[in-house]
């Protein structure tokens, strides 16, 4: 449930800040509002959910490699070894 209600936010956002309101000539009008709003959407929303980072930001530390000490206290349920 938790998942297909992250989808059904994202598709709202999406509606409100690039589709509502505006009137496309064509579907390539259309792919374009959405591809810029997708494109500030990743690199300038700040999200809660996400510790206020962007999600760009989100991927590239999740990206990011982990350490084996970071590795081990994760499997120790974070306990110090």
């Amino acid at each position: 449930p938790e998942t297909n209600g992250v989808v059904e936010r994202w598709n709202r956002t999406l509606k409100e800040q690039a589709i509502y309101g505006r009137v496309f000539h064509n579907l390539a009008e259309l792919r374009a509002a959405v591809a810029a709003f997708v494109e500030r959407y990743n690199q300038c929303w700040r999200l809660e959910k996400l510790s206020y980072r962007t999600p760009l930001e989100a991927r590239e530390s999740a990206s990011t490699p982990i350490s084996m000490s970071m590795l081990r206290s994760r499997s120790l349920g974070g306990q110090a070894s």
